[in-house]
């Protein structure tokens, strides 16, 4: 059956798996319901969303330990190794910091004329400009040497022949960086590089933002909890962040919250091909586990 929480308002009753964010759904009065495999527990929801969704507890159950457990703060576990932990022989991933993020989908606009008949000097080739400026973007972010990532994944030409040159091209670009200066230095050279090169031809664009989220920084307290348990086990491990976003991104915002990584082959992830022991997993539940014993035992 797995667990499910249940929130109530006046006029609302709505199901989130545990785990899935719900810190900005929530009011003070609420009443929250825990049902699972363990029974069922229920609480009122009494604000302090910043001390860790501060609960008042109604029933106590095998289950309500669970869930105060899930108030007190975030635990997730991701077999993700983008920082080739296998590689390095570091059983877990102890990450304290969540990249931000910006996105852009940018439309550089040009004129459609004939591939064969159009001298060069007379075009005003979308596509000419448009991956001058892509071209540079992986650069800057690898002049920041710190981590920081900038990704063009989609490109699309308008109209798209073989024969004809682009009167549009429209392009996303990614950028993460645990320093958000970074971030908004590579979106500044962009927006400086469309400025020169679409100049240069005669035409325009646009560079529409899709997301900013701003880097978070995880629980101290709970990475040396984990810490410990890594050095009691004889573990080994490493300090890193974390370059996906996942939902703790949005949550570790408002809870408490850390993540742990564990081993993926040839530091694969994300992919069908993505894969982790057994063994590695199961040194990075205990390790979670130990966690929330921890923070259970507090109270």
């Amino acid at each position: 059956m797995g667990m499910k929480l249940i929130f109530k308002t006046k006029n609302k009753m709505e199901t989130r798996s545990l785990g899935k964010t719900i810190a900005p759904l929530l009011e003070p009065g609420d009443v929250l319901l825990l049902e699972g495999d363990l029974g069922a527990g229920k609480t009122t929801f009494t604000g302090g969303v910043a001390e860790g969704l501060g609960v008042k507890e109604d029933v106590i159950s095998p289950t309500f330990n669970i869930m105060k457990c899930y108030f007190h703060g975030r635990i997730p576990l991701y077999h993700i190794d983008a920082y080739r932990l296998e590689g390095q022989n570091i059983e877990i991933g102890l990450v304290d910091c969540i990249v931000g993020i910006q996105r852009y989908m940018v439309t550089v606009h040009g004129r459609s004329d004939h591939a064969g008949t159009t001298p060069m000097d007379m075009r005003m080739d979308a596509t000419d400009a448009a991956s001058k400026v892509i071209s540079k973007i992986a650069d800057w972010a690898r002049e920041k040497a710190d981590g920081t990532v900038a990704t063009v994944g989609y490109v699309k030409t308008t109209p798209g022949g073989m024969n004809i040159v682009a009167e549009k091209v429209e392009f996303t670009v990614d950028i993460r960086s645990k320093n958000n200066d970074n971030i908004n230095d590579i979106a500044r050279r962009i927006r400086a590089a469309l400025d020169r090169e679409t100049a240069a031809m005669g035409g325009s664009y646009e560079m529409d933002t899709k997301l900013v989220i701003t880097p978070v920084n995880l629980s101290e307290e709970m990475l040396k909890i984990m810490e410990e348990s890594c050095k009691a086990h004889a573990y080994s491990y490493k300090y890193l962040p974390s370059g996906a976003g996942h939902d703790s991104l949005e949550i570790g915002q408002v809870i408490p919250t850390v993540m742990v990584f564990v081993p993926s082959k040839d530091g694969r992830s994300h992919c069908p091909v993505e894969f982790t022991k057994y063994s590695d997993l199961s040194k990075a539940a205990l390790i979670m586990t130990e966690l929330a014993q921890n923070l259970l035992n507090r109270d």
